[in-house]
């Protein structure tokens, strides 16, 4: 029998295994920028060039699992840096993929 508690672990689990699975390369991408352009770009210019919130690019920025970005986000990143969703987003293989 499956209870709420039961229910809820298994969930936390799931989300803590499947966002250390994806890693955000938003940092690295501001500081390729930085390094082509030559000035630093903030989260802020971010948001008001992109309509994404601060709070969303935050959390990508500092790979926080809570961060769980919409296709329309990631389509508008790609936009703004000019560049495919794999220079955004890196699978990292956990344990058990290492092993097989």
């Amino acid at each position: 029998m499956i209870t709420i508690m039961n229910a809820v672990d298994f969930v936390k689990r799931f989300v803590c295994l499947d966002m250390q699975m994806l890693r955000y390369r938003l940092a690295e991408l501001i500081a390729e920028k930085k390094f082509i352009e030559g000035k630093v770009t903030t989260i802020s210019e971010i948001a008001d060039a992109t309509a994404i919130s601060r709070r969303i690019l935050s959390a990508l920025v500092n790979n926080r699992r809570d961060a769980n970005p919409t296709a329309e986000t990631l389509g508008k990143l790609c936009r703004y840096f000019n560049c495919e969703v794999g220079q955004l987003i890196e699978y990292v293989p956990d344990e058990a993929d290492q092993q097989k």
